[in-house]
């Protein structure tokens, strides 16, 4: 292949750069094509559903490391730790697929994945891994007007 090939190839390649708001896109391979209402409202629920799973996903593998430095077996240790480094595998790569999604440039897509993350985040409880507890307002302290009387 010539130069002049390779060029011509890589200009007919058209790539979004900035949000936009059709219904109708290609969703994370090439034979993805989102091009009806009814597939658009399926893709970005499973996508919701799939951030909310992301949130529960990392509170169970907070869960099991706040178990495995309670445990006295080394065996018992070791076998979280594997479970913890499968679950971390999943959580990084779980996030990276929402990542590639949210490169779409689709503003529903960027909206239902912030607003999924958000909604797990919110009802899967934060493990502090250094008490061994689990608090839902580990990072945060809820503003006044949010508080009982």
């Amino acid at each position: 292949m010539n130069n002049m090939d390779m060029m011509d190839m890589m200009m007919s390649m058209e790539m979004q750069s900035t949000f936009y708001s059709d219904p109708h896109f290609e969703f994370l391979f090439n034979s993805w094509h989102v091009d009806s209402r009814s597939k658009y409202a399926g893709a970005l629920v499973g996508l919701f559903f799939f951030a909310v799973a992301i949130n529960a996903l990392n509170y169970f593998t907070n869960l099991m490391d706040s178990k495995r430095k309670n445990s006295s077996s080394t065996m018992e240790r070791l076998l979280l730790l594997l479970i913890m480094g499968i679950g971390r595998f999943l959580y990084i790569s779980a996030l990276y697929i929402l990542m590639l999604a949210v490169m779409t440039y689709n503003t529903g897509v960027f909206i239902i994945v912030s607003a999924g993350l958000a909604f797990g985040y919110s009802i899967c409880p934060q493990v502090n891994t250094q008490d061994n507890k689990v608090s839902q307002e580990t990072y945060y302290e809820a503003p006044k007007y949010f508080r009982d009387p």
